[in-house]
């Protein structure tokens, strides 16, 4: 498949993405007891875009939580649609990418292949990217050690303000920094946060937009079941 397809097949998956987080907002607001505020037109109350206003996320729950237990790979991506993923049903290679860590090194997402990847793109002035971020470091602590990595791509920011912004927060999972908005164009970015699971085999497994909390054994179990392949 070439570039511009694989570009093409990422942008209708966001889309996809994005009317699936919509989907999600009155089972979240249920869930919450209802909100008084309201999201932009067109934008998701969980996820923010670029010179807009923050709007603060609704803790990221789904109505339908994930089981405590998961033994295989097909509990898994029904897991993955009940927090709100759109899983892709067609094996889709995840594009590569070359970035540079926060130190300057450089990493490619070949690297980490035989790896489930858990590719997030935010900022630090995104409100709901925030929300989700201490969930994504706990997660991160407890599977970095296994078959299993955590990348969260930046979105063309300063490497000071995200310096600050990490060492502030206490976050120790790794930091790419896409300065050129390259890789978030070939993953088809509109909003932030978004998501995608990479499989061990570098194909995309699920993707979101919006936020979430990984809290949980629950979560640990799934992306172990996902390390299996």
């Amino acid at each position: 498949m070439s570039k511009t397809a694989v570009h093409g097949r990422f942008r209708l998956m966001t889309a996809l993405m994005i009317f699936t987080a919509f989907l999600f907002i009155p089972l979240q607001l249920s869930a919450m007891g209802g909100s008084e505020s309201a999201a932009p037109a067109g934008q998701s109350p969980d996820t923010a875009q670029p010179e807009e206003q923050v709007q603060n996320s609704s803790e990221g729950e789904s109505a339908a939580p994930v089981p405590s237990s998961i033994q295989t790979r097909e509990q898994a991506l029904a897991a993955l649609r009940n927090i709100g993923m759109t899983v892709f049903d067609e094996a889709v290679e995840a594009p590569d990418f070359t970035l540079n860590y926060l130190n300057g090194d450089e990493v490619s997402l070949s690297d980490f292949r035989g790896k489930v990847v858990f590719l997030n793109f935010w900022a630090t002035w995104c409100g709901p990217c925030r929300v989700e971020m201490p969930s994504m470091n706990d997660l991160y602590a407890d599977l970095k050690n296994e078959d299993f990595v955590l990348l969260a791509v930046n979105q063309q920011e300063e490497p000071s303000v995200v310096s600050d912004f990490v060492d502030k927060e206490g976050y120790d999972f790794p930091i790419l920094m896409d300065r050129n908005g390259r890789t978030s164009y070939q993953y088809g970015v509109r909003g932030i946060p978004t998501t995608y699971i990479i499989g061990p085999d570098g194909n995309v497994i699920a993707g979101k937009v919006g936020t979430h909390i990984y809290d949980g054994e629950q979560y640990r179990s799934l992306f172990r079941q996902l390390m299996q392949g």
